[in-house]
């Protein structure tokens, strides 16, 4: 009986207290790590915070957001100039506000059938070309703003450029959160 409860103890002591830990991939360092394994000669190399507040979002629940919520909403993918140029530019953006999420759909990773189709004759009421980056900023499921930058003859931005762009988002997600923000914003 004692050989029977000693084999079994150690059983579940060798079963139940495994050393290997398994930890999930957050959204912000998934992101983080789909554009900077773009950094070459090819891209413009970004350096993204591992947490940046970006949230993978599918078709169905940006549609929701649109819909139904307040959210600011990123389109994008990571091959696109547009997006590389200004990613870091949005993400101070965030930080600097308090923003908790950004929704996130790389636009590249759509299967266009007939139903994707139609859900995104909704975006596109926002949106005129999914060719490079697209903000829409959402508060209480009216569209109050949408930024597009595409990839179509864009030249890369001077540090002038992103810090105008730092105050354009910046006063869009106040105006998305109804905070209130003075010239220092």
């Amino acid at each position: 009986m004692k050989k029977i409860f000693i084999s079994s103890l150690i059983i579940l002591l060798l079963c139940g207290c495994s050393t290997k830990k398994q930890t999930k991939e957050t959204d912000s360092v998934k992101f983080k790590k789909e554009y900077e394994s773009l950094n070459n000669d090819k891209y413009i190399n970004v350096s993204i915070s591992d947490n940046n507040h970006i949230e993978y979002a599918s078709l169905d629940e940006i549609i929701d957001i649109i819909e139904n919520k307040t959210g600011l909403i990123y389109l994008g993918y990571p091959e696109s100039i547009a997006c590389r140029d200004s990613i870091e530019v949005l993400i101070d953006a965030i930080k600097q506000t308090g923003l908790k999420k950004v929704y996130y759909l790389n636009i590249t990773h759509i299967n266009i059938d007939k139903k994707t189709e139609e859900k995104l004759e909704i975006i596109k009421k926002y949106v005129n070309d999914f060719e490079g980056i697209n903000l829409i900023f959402v508060k209480d499921k009216e569209n109050i703003g949408t930024i597009s930058s595409l990839d179509k003859d864009y030249k890369q931005m001077s540090d002038e450029e992103k810090n105008e762009l730092l105050k354009i988002y910046k006063n869009s997600i106040h105006q998305m959160l109804d905070d209130l923000c003075d010239e220092s914003c």
